[in-house]
């Protein structure tokens, strides 16, 4: 546990430094795109994902750069490469053991004792163990959408949604279930799928085609695979507040762009609006599988997208 802790530290301590950098040009970038579509600035937060998941693998992957020094080839950059070391005997000459059978074989090296517990191993550990904790929340998010589905039954909106997906440009099928009292919400990388409550058929048209509406442009924007990457550049970050408040703009300017995107396939903004205010106020979000499903209306994003 001690080796591994004190290999892992550099490059943790490296990757810091460097993710702090990389979310602090993307704060930036999206500050200057202000006045620019929220795709654009939608585009700099997955960047700023990729990125973040990218760091602490070339770290491990990329070789160290050597420069010499005094005649001694030293690592410009010790951070990039995992060290390991073992003693082994020095060899001893036969001129040395010659007429000694009781020292031909080296004595074997004595086993170095492992090291207390430092403050870094105890950093190292935590990280650790918060990294566990959100892949198993996006592992049992995935695997509690994969049993609604099951549960799911058709929904009769299916042909609405196959009339309306060309709208947006989507050619696949796209599957569309209803199942309890859930928040209208879409998932799926490979088979996208949209979520709808079985209340929804006692809802308008008007209203049936608006929900439906954004939860295709949802798809149309693979934001499916963006939260994915988004999700796991959080769980290896958790530590990092300014993760979590990339994690914050990231959501807000998905839906934002999301909304654009419905009402440039003709939604009168208005209206789309209402809908939104309205299933914000009479539905509880419940959304199985949180952490790897698309919500519709979260009532802490609302207010700026009814503004927006």
């Amino acid at each position: 546990m001690g080796n591994w802790t004190l290999s892992a530290w550099p490059i943790l301590a490296s990757a810091a430094l460097k993710s702090t950098l990389v979310l602090g040009v993307a704060f930036l970038l999206s500050t200057l795109l202000r006045r620019r579509s929220a795709a654009a600035r939608h585009i700099v937060w997955t960047a700023s994902a990729a990125a973040l998941l990218a760091l602490p693998l070339l770290s491990i992957m990329l070789p160290a750069l050597r420069v010499r020094v005094a005649n001694r080839v030293l690592p410009a950059d010790t951070n990039l490469i995992f060290r390991t070391s073992s003693a082994a005997p020095a060899p001893v000459s036969g001129a040395a053991t010659a007429g000694r059978p009781d020292t031909a074989l080296a004595a074997p090296a004595r086993s170095v004792p492992d090291r207390p517990l430092t403050t870094r191993d105890a950093l190292v550990l935590l990280w650790t163990i918060g990294l566990a904790v959100g892949l198993v929340q996006m592992l049992a998010g995935f695997a509690l959408l994969m049993r609604t589905r099951r549960r799911a039954r058709s929904s009769p909106d299916q042909e609405t949604a196959d009339a309306l997906a060309p709208r947006l440009g989507i050619e696949h099928p796209v599957h569309v279930l209803e199942f309890g009292a859930v928040m209208p919400m879409t998932f799926g990388v490979l088979r996208p799928t949209v979520l709808l409550p079985e209340t929804a058929r006692a809802w308008s048209q008007e209203r049936r085609d608006v929900v439906l509406l954004h939860e295709l442009a949802h798809i149309a924007r693979g934001d499916a695979a963006t939260q994915l990457l988004a999700r796991a550049a959080l769980a290896l970050h958790w530590w990092n507040p300014l993760a979590w408040l990339a994690w914050r703009e990231f959501l807000r300017e998905r839906e934002r762009a999301t909304d654009d995107l419905v009402l440039s396939a003709g939604a009168v903004a208005s209206n789309y609006a209402g809908h939104l205010l309205e299933i914000a106020r009479t539905m509880q979000f419940r959304a199985p599988g949180a952490a790897a499903a698309i919500a519709m209306a979260r009532r802490s994003e609302l207010e700026g997208r009814l503004l927006a």
